[in-house]
C-alpha cells in the first residue's frame, strides 16, 4: 500500500510532524483541541485519575475517548460531571494495515458524540 496515500491531504511526512509539539502541562496540551485520545496503561485507577482531570480541564464540548481494549468507560466515567462526552474508541490493531476503530459508549454517553466520532 502507497504510504502517501494513507497521509491527511496529501501531506508529506515532514509537513505532519512539523505540527507535531510536546508539552509538560495538561492544560497547554488541551487548549484549542476539539478531541482527546487517551491511551493510559489498561489499569482502571490510572483511567479514573486521568479523566478526571481531563473533565476538569478540557473545555465541555472535547470529545474524550479512551483506546482501552479491556475497561468500560462506564468504569471510569461514572462518577464526571462530563460524562457524557465520554466514550472508547479503539484501534483495530495493526492500524495501519487495519484502519478500523470501535466506538464503544458508555450507557449515558450523547448520541452525538458517538455519531461524530
Amino acid at each position: 500500500m502507497d504510504q502517501e496515500k494513507l497521509l491527511p491531504q496529501g501531506q508529506t511526512p515532514a509537513e505532519i510532524v512539523a505540527r507535531i509539539t510536546t508539552t509538560d502541562s495538561l492544560t497547554e496540551a488541551l487548549k484549542d483541541v476539539i478531541y482527546v485520545q487517551e491511551c493510559t496503561p489498561e489499569n482502571l485507577d490510572i483511567k479514573i485519575k486521568v479523566f478526571s482531570e481531563l473533565d476538569a480541564l478540557a473545555a465541555p464540548d472535547v470529545i474524550l475517548a479512551s483506546s482501552t481494549s479491556a475497561i468500560p468507560s462506564s468504569k471510569f466515567t461514572e462518577n464526571l460531571k462530563g460524562r457524557n462526552r465520554c466514550l472508547v474508541a479503539h484501534p483495530i490493531n495493526p492500524p495501519h494495515v487495519i484502519p478500523l476503530v470501535e466506538i464503544v459508549p458508555a450507557p449515558w454517553t450523547d448520541q452525538l458524540i458517538v455519531q461524530k466520532n
